[in-house]
């Protein structure tokens, strides 16, 4: 019997981690002929060209990218009415002081920062207007014929001429904006690899019936149907690969990383300034509360996440950052280049005593080990976008209620309570039962592997 065809495009160095390191690529080889093409523009492309079934690299200009990423723009703002995300993504966008650790810890007034607000926040007015009043509508479709598909990828797409084309993605770039082109035109079927928790509901409406869709859960099921239109039998729920060994490890004893006990706090990638104030009131709980006698704080700042503010651990005497991103932390340093490496996380969350967490997407991995999870849900005078709008207002975070071993801590004034009472609650084995049936509905899981569902998805279609 003939092998079926397949393209896999790499587009991002986060994807070669999450599907070329953990074996995804690999398995698919053996099945399938498969052929992979890459962004010239990745920092991974000595490891690539090692591939035999390497192709070569497809360049996309930067012209070619700001045009996508002004279309894909306009196009979410389409979708305003049917996602609240999307809504509390325009009201910070349009608040005038969004710089929150530039007010917070630039006490000096400086005239040209001010300046830079103003024409910031008129800028951002007037784009808006442009992208979503029905003056310019003809004006942007027009601007939209324009951007012709990318000639390198088309060349690539000609030639190979697969069966099937597979791009793990998150929606916003201007790769995912091109194959959802071209299969508009031809008979090859696309698969999009739906990689992160909140592509669906906020960060695109790119999306069309012409393609298929790999999911994380049934909820993102629900944001397909409902915000895209999209037909079920377009949508295939999967999971992750980057969490799929997670599943295999949980119930295992690890070695610790450090050779004490400890709380793990969880940073969000929202620029949050409660995320270094709390610090100070969380030392002081370690430090004066017996219930916490000999227990640490690993902080763990987002690796992706803008920063103004370096944490000084010696102000401290029971907080740590955490070594794996310690030097992108102190460097300031916040590219999405930077990959951390996939096998720290299993040890890092299943030694912890309980995690302390932003709305980010280390919770599911959490739910995974069954771990005790306190869920900051309080207001932060110091900005605009708060914890609290984020886990009410943000789709993803909805319904995160449902899974009973997280707790919010909804005052900072109950944060000691608080931390107390997750430290102290118990885990039996139908709370293990029941996580797993909630945490499925955001993050899916069976008996079969990541690499065996998409094996069978890929054959279906």
């Amino acid at each position: 019997m003939k092998k079926k065809k397949i393209l896999f495009i790499i587009s991002d160095d986060l994807f070669v981690r999450n599907y070329i390191d953990t074996g995804v690529y690999k398995f698919l080889e053996k099945i399938f002929n498969i052929c992979l093409i890459a962004n010239d523009k990745i920092n991974s492309k000595e490891k690539i060209k090692k591939i035999k079934s390497f192709k070569g690299f497809y360049k996309i200009s930067k012209k070619e990218i700001n045009d996508i990423a002004n279309v894909s723009r306009q196009q979410i703002w389409e979708k305003i009415n049917k996602s609240s995300t999307i809504r509390l993504n325009k009201k910070t966008l349009l608040q005038f002081n969004k710089f929150y650790e530039n007010k917070l810890y630039n006490k000096n007034f400086n005239i040209l920062a001010s300046f830079q607000k103003i024409l910031a926040f008129l800028k951002d007015h007037i784009k808006f207007f442009y992208d979503t009043n029905f003056i310019f509508f003809y004006i942007r479709k027009f601007q939209e014929k324009k951007i012709q598909i990318n000639s390198d990828l088309k060349k690539f797409i000609e030639n190979i001429n697969a069966d099937n084309i597979l791009l793990p993605t998150t929606s916003q770039d201007a790769t995912a904006y091109n194959i959802v082109k071209i299969s508009n035109k031809r008979k090859s079927k696309s698969i999009l690899l739906i990689d992160n928790w909140d592509c669906l509901s906020a960060k695109s409406g790119i999306f069309n019936n012409n393609l298929y869709y790999t999911l994380w859960g049934k909820q993102n099921q629900n944001f397909a149907e409902k915000i895209h239109n999209i037909k079920k039998k377009k949508l295939f729920l999967i999971g992750t690969p980057r969490y799929d060994k997670y599943f295999l490890l949980r119930n295992k004893k690890i070695r610790s990383h450090f050779g004490f006990k400890y709380i793990l706090f969880s940073a969000s990638s929202i620029r949050y300034t409660y995320e270094t104030d709390i610090l100070k009131v969380i030392d002081n709980i370690l430090e004066n509360n017996k219930k916490f006698f000999n227990i640490k704080l690993i902080y763990r700042s987002h690796p992706w996440r803008p920063f103004t503010k370096v944490i000084d651990t010696s102000l401290y005497k029971n907080i740590i950052l955490d070594p794996q991103i310690s030097n992108e932390h102190t460097h300031k340093k916040y590219s999405t280049t930077f990959q951390p490496d996939l096998n720290y996380y299993p040890s890092l969350i299943k030694n912890a005593e309980f995690v302390i967490s932003g709305p980010t997407s280390m919770i599911m991995e959490c739910a995974i080990f069954y771990k005790k999870i306190l869920l900051l849900n309080f207001d932060d005078k110091n900005s605009n976008l708060t914890p609290r709008k984020v886990c009410e207002q943000f789709e993803h975070f909805k319904n995160i209620n449902m899974i009973e071993i997280i707790k919010k801590n909804n005052y900072l004034s109950k944060l000691e309570q608080d931390m107390e009472e997750i430290l102290q609650k118990k885990i039996d084995k139908k709370i293990l039962q029941r996580t797993d049936l909630q945490r499925k509905y955001f993050l899916y899981d069976d008996k079969f592997s990541y690499n065996q569902r998409l094996e069978k998805i890929i054959n279906k279609i």
